[in-house]
């Protein structure tokens, strides 16, 4: 699975948060994108994506080929999360079947944008449809953690601005979510936690996580 979660937990999860609801684990699935990397098996690890061995290079061909009609053609700012479910299922089960044939791959430090730029060079070559949605998997990744300004009250009042606007947050555009994302994350990190859950616990911010 390392693969898996030094890769794909970046270009997948970034529509499985997108597309999360219905409660305070919105923000969990937000954060786990950074720090859930861990697995049972140890594989080593690899600097570059050149240095990743051939095997789990043609497994990741073989993911790009399978997803590259799912996304060609997708609006990664203006679509909705609603829009996209469909789609996140299928990419679910495109990146169960990369996770299985990849269990024994190195890890890859994906940490930098250089390696994500480097990924999407390569993606480039195998299939080039997929580019946009590699793009946007790292414009969300690098520009999320800005949505906030780190003051607890001010970043709340943002986040609120969204609650009370009347449209759920299926409906919202990926850029959108992208900034929900952010301020949700930035509150988590800035206030402290009786404020956070006072936040969370609103009927109001339920509502509008769970897209009703």
């Amino acid at each position: 699975m390392h693969f898996r979660r030094s890769l794909l937990l970046m270009i997948v999860a970034v529509l499985s948060i997108a597309c999360a609801s219905g409660s305070a684990d919105t923000t969990a699935s937000t954060t786990s994108v950074a720090v859930d990397t861990q697995d049972t098996t140890d594989s080593g690890s690899v600097g570059s994506f050149s240095d990743m061995p051939q095997e789990c290079l043609d497994a990741f061909d073989d993911f790009l080929r399978e997803i590259e009609p799912l996304v060609a053609d997708i609006d990664f700012v203006n679509s909705t999360t609603a829009e996209l479910e469909t789609m996140q299922v299928e990419l679910d089960a495109a990146s169960a079947s990369l996770d299985e044939e990849t269990a024994s791959c190195p890890e890859l430090d994906m940490d930098t944008e250089e390696s994500f730029a480097a990924m999407i060079d390569y993606a480039r070559n195998v299939a080039p449809g997929t580019v946009p949605y590699l793009e946007y998997a790292m414009s969300f990744l690098r520009e999320m953690p800005t949505a906030g300004t780190g003051d607890c009250e001010t970043d709340i009042d943002s986040f609120m601005e969204f609650v009370n606007s009347g449209t759920p947050m299926n409906d919202l555009t990926l850029s959108e979510v992208q900034t929900v994302s952010g301020l949700l994350a930035s509150i988590s990190a800035s206030c402290s936690a009786e404020r956070y859950t006072e936040v969370v616990a609103d009927p109001a911010v339920s509502e509008f996580l769970a897209g009703t």
